[in-house]
């Protein structure tokens, strides 16, 4: 199993029974790749992942429709994306002056709603 550990930040992800590619927009100790996610396409081929892992990092990102587009590039059929975001009703989304939105459940509705939808809604 390939992971893409995005926005990673400084914490970096590491298992014996699985790849994880770190990925974030500064060269950190233990980034894999550097990129910023605001710029398409991003530096991966396609269908290179099973699965994204994004905790923390959509809400300081400008335009989602197009990254969610990406992450669809990315990731392998049926492949899945795990987002974590602080909540809108937490104070901790508004604690960042670098949190450009604000998550709620309804959020990603559209991804999995329209009719057009990549995606569907696991929890």
């Amino acid at each position: 199993m390939k992971i893409l550990n995005l926005g990673c930040n400084m914490d970096i992800k590491k298992d014996m029974n699985v790849e994880w590619v770190n990925l974030d927009i500064r060269k950190l100790k233990g980034v894999d790749i550097v990129c910023d996610l605001d710029k398409f396409p991003y530096p991966i081929k396609d269908k290179e992942f099973d699965e994204v892992v994004a905790n923390h990092v959509l809400e300081h990102l400008n335009n989602i429709p197009e990254i969610m587009d990406e992450l669809h590039r990315i990731l392998k059929d049926r492949g899945t994306i795990k987002i974590r975001c602080p909540y809108f009703k937490n104070e901790s989304a508004f604690s960042s002056p670098q949190h450009k939105r604000y998550i709620t459940e309804k959020s990603f509705e559209h991804y999995y709603y329209h009719p057009n939808s990549k995606f569907n809604l696991i929890k």
